[in-house]
C-alpha cells in the first residue's frame, strides 16, 4: 500500500498558486511511485461469493489545476 503526503498550505483567497504547486506536487509523488498494484473485491450477499480481482498500473499522471483533476495514463492490467 502506498500513502502519498501532501502538505497543507494555507489558503488565500483568489490565490491559484497554491493549487497549482499542490497538484504538481501530487503528480510528482503518484508519478514517483512507478507500478501501482491494487484489488477490487466485490460482493453478493445474497449468494454470499466475494470475488477479488487483481489490478496494476504503470503510472504516468498529469494533473490539471485548472479543472482540479488528475489524469492516468498508462496499461492496466489485471494480474
Amino acid at each position: 500500500m502506498h500513502n502519498i503526503n501532501v502538505q497543507s498550505r494555507p489558503n488565500i483567497p483568489g490565490d491559484t498558486s497554491t493549487l497549482h504547486a499542490m497538484v504538481k506536487e501530487i503528480q510528482d509523488k503518484v508519478n514517483a511511485q512507478g507500478e501501482i498494484r491494487y484489488v477490487v473485491v466485490s460482493q453478493n450477499i445474497i449468494k454470499r461469493e466475494t470475488v477479488e480481482d487483481h489490478y496494476m498500473v504503470e503510472t504516468h499522471v498529469a494533473g490539471d489545476a485548472a479543472s482540479c483533476t488528475l489524469q492516468v495514463k498508462g496499461p492496466l492490467d489485471q494480474v
